[in-house]
């Protein structure tokens, strides 16, 4: 049905083909690569189409409605368009949803490349290219890049002021929590850390287009090392705001609300997956330059070698905290939509994610992490160390292997595939 009104103009297909996009296609049919093929369309089209939309629709509100070319692109000939008698009160509320709509697109946008590297967009990328008429959202872009634009007066970014209210001293999501703070408190806390989580999964996606661009022949190891510089920053801030969760502060999660419980199983899982596939890609690159000139990015490679032990035990601690999460609530689970009664009426929280792609795959690298240092302990014969990680590395292989059971379909072993070449 979603390709019978492929030729239809709206929001409202365009969140569709998205949506549908990200649903798994069927695997071991006849028809499989076809499905597959289908999906990938949806996703990239649901995404090119909303930017196209979003951009148009904030064209319209900002000229004002005089503009008869864009009423036409956006309702259709001989349509009234009920943006025309909109207040400005009323105008101002349809921006922001406009604003959300485009934050959607950029964060569907930057998990698609950074979960599947080795699919490339057929389309323009919308980084940085919303908002042109206010300038607003390129000064978002070309200031997380580093080229600074004097539009000749004082402004903050969408991103800027994320950055500069999580940074004002809040206490960490895993300190209110275990604390027993009211819930508004925890929940406000988690939106804060949410929005460092898109930050980062955003970097995430630039520094994956800049590694792949080096491949093609079109990228350049400065704007690599600006890209993974900017990475490792908004990892630290989102450590700092969301906290460390150990065994202890997992187990006092069980008594929160269902909302928060869930808000901190979702914003754990995708930030601490964005910090497991930003180890697999910067050792990807390190393999890449070790077959290069020695002169090409030599201030990328010295960083990439002092920043061993850091990315070391960055993706111990977010493969970890997944484990703990893990072992902690296995079974836990709260009413869905469907009440107590229907097909999933319980769903278990950990396995409650949207994006069940991303939750599998988040389990797959940290399973990955937990056996390579296993394997690295048993040359130093540290017995209490393999027995933790062996625990850990349990936990895991049991939820992915809960998850192969509840999830209708389950992504393939080539998910992301982390040994592609540049």
């Amino acid at each position: 049905m979603v390709f019978e009104n492929i030729a239809s103009k709206s929001f409202r297909l365009g969140l569709s083909l998205l949506l549908f996009g990200i649903i798994l296609p069927p695997t071991e049919l006849d028809r499989s690569c076809e499905f597959e093929e289908d999906a990938a369309y949806a996703l990239h089209e649901g995404i090119r189409r909303l930017h196209a939309l979003c951009t148009e629709a904030r064209a319209y509100l900002q000229d004002g409605g005089t503009h008869p070319g864009l009423i036409t692109s956006l309702m259709g000939l001989g349509k009234p368009c009920l943006l025309q008698s909109l207040s400005i009160g009323a105008r101002e509320n349809v921006l922001e949803l406009i604003a959300a709509f485009e934050w959607l697109v950029e964060m569907s946008q930057s998990v698609a490349i950074s979960l599947f590297p080795c699919k490339s967009f057929t389309f323009a990328l919308s980084f940085g290219k919303f908002n042109n008429e206010s300038g607003h959202s390129i000064e978002v872009t070309q200031r997380l890049d580093g080229k600074s634009v004097d539009n000749g007066r004082d402004s903050i970014t969408i991103d800027d002021s994320i950055i500069a209210r999580v940074t004002a001293g809040s206490p960490p999501v895993t300190v209110l929590w275990s604390q027993g703070s009211p819930e508004h408190f925890v929940y406000s806390a988690l939106l804060e850390s949410g929005s460092v989580v898109a930050l980062v999964w955003k970097a995430l996606a630039r520094l994956t287009l800049a590694i792949q661009n080096v491949g093609t022949g079109d990228g350049n190891y400065a704007e690599i090392h600006h890209h993974f510089n900017m990475m490792t920053m908004l990892i630290d801030l989102w450590r700092t705001t969301f906290g460390t969760i150990d065994h202890d502060s997992a187990l006092s999660l069980q008594l929160s609300t269902t909302d928060v419980r869930r808000g901190v199983v979702f914003c754990a899982t995708d930030g601490n997956l964005a910090v497991l596939l930003f180890y697999e890609l910067s050792c990807q690159l390190q393999r890449h330059l070790g077959d290069q000139p020695q002169s090409l990015g030599n201030k990328l490679r010295e960083t990439l070698n002092l920043t061993t032990n850091y990315r070391n035990s960055q993706r111990l601690t977010s493969a970890m905290q997944i484990s703990y999460l893990t072992s902690t609530n296995h079974g836990l689970s709260s009413p869905g939509v469907q009440g107590e009664g229907g097909l999933k009426s319980n769903i278990e929280d950990i396995r409650a994610q949207p994006h069940p792609t991303m939750v599998v795959q988040a389990h797959r690298l940290a399973a990955k992490c937990f056996a390579e240092e296993i394997q690295n302990s048993v040359h130093s014969v540290n017995i209490k160390r393999i027995s933790d990680l062996s625990a850990s590395l349990e936990s895991c292989l049991r939820e992915l292997q809960g998850l192969q059971n509840v999830l209708v379909m389950y992504p393939g072993a080539e998910l992301g595939d982390e040994n592609a070449k540049l």
